[in-house]
């Protein structure tokens, strides 16, 4: 299950578990990785474990969002990943 996939992801990225939040985000289908809620945790890992470019693309592929704290956090991720030029 998509979701279950994402919880165990973001336990794990919560822990500063790394590798073990990319096994499993890396386990979702690539059509939700779109969404803010899977997409910008997931950016921010691949960039954790060295996978700069990935994290980049993941982010690029992330739907700008509408929500007030979730807007905020993808200004964050942005940020944190450099896209922000």
């Amino acid at each position: 299950d998509q979701d279950l996939l994402n919880a165990v992801a973001s336990a794990y990225f919560l822990l500063s578990d790394y590798q073990s939040a990319n096994a499993h985000f890396s386990r979702i289908n690539p059509k939700l990785v779109n969404k803010p809620e899977v997409g910008l945790n997931y950016a921010v890992t691949l960039k954790k474990i060295g996978k700069v470019g990935e994290a980049q693309k993941v982010f690029e592929s992330v739907e700008k969002p509408r929500n007030a704290g979730l807007a905020r956090y993808y200004a964050s991720v942005e940020n944190y990943l450099g896209e922000k030029q």
